[in-house]
């Protein structure tokens, strides 16, 4: 069976052609050459960046994918470290380890999420900087870095509402209405109330 078989595996089968007893048999050579299943890391994110106020609320998490772009629904392993540069421990990531499907024949990939949070409790104004460095040792390109930028306001000062997430993708067939309603969150580092309005537009395809 196929699945017995190992990487870079060549068979050779010798099919032996009679059809009559008079004919002089056809031997026709088959080779056979398994590949390996490749793995290949992808971030969704490069970046993120947050904003806080000194002394002010908690700021929502964050979250990245990690992708296995790979073939024929290989499962990459990986694992994530973090430093920061300043600070202390202000940065906070779940889940540190994790597998990723990749896609195969009928099949849709999995792709983990990761929840990156600060906390600015005790920080002083001013930017910090971390990194979170993601392995995946069998992957073709087996590390990459989300960098995080941290920037703290003085007491008191207004970052204004914080919109999670900042974009949203639908799909559905023409002519036809997406399903399934998305949510995007409003909240504030500020630590008092922070009035919003929000004023949807279309750029296109009508309203």
């Amino acid at each position: 069976p196929r699945s017995t078989l190992f990487p870079y595996t060549t068979l050779f089968r010798s099919i032996t052609n009679n059809t009559t007893s008079s004919d002089t048999p056809k031997v026709i050579n088959v080779t056979f050459i398994v590949s390996p299943v490749s793995q290949n890391l992808v971030l969704s994110q490069s970046g993120l960046t947050f904003v806080g106020v000194q002394g002010g609320s908690s700021i929502p998490p964050q979250t990245f994918g990690v992708l296995n772009t790979g073939s024929g629904g290989s499962a990459m392993s990986w694992t994530i470290t973090s430093s920061t540069s300043s600070g202390g421990n202000w940065l906070s990531v779940t889940p540190t380890s994790g597998t990723s499907i990749a896609a195969a024949a009928g099949t849709l990939p999995t792709i983990p999420l990761v929840t990156v949070g600060v906390n600015v409790s005790g920080l002083a104004a001013g930017q910090y900087l971390a990194s979170l460095t993601v392995k995946a040792p069998n992957a073709n390109n087996g590390t990459q870095v989300v960098s995080i930028v941290l920037q703290v306001l003085p007491a008191g000062q207004n970052p204004g509402p914080i919109v999670r997430p900042t974009g949203l993708i639908f799909v559905a067939p023409a002519g036809a209405t997406p399903s399934t309603p998305q949510t995007i969150t409003l909240s504030t580092a500020y630590g008092k109330t922070v009035n919003a309005t929000i004023r949807p537009t279309t750029r296109d395809g009508a309203n």
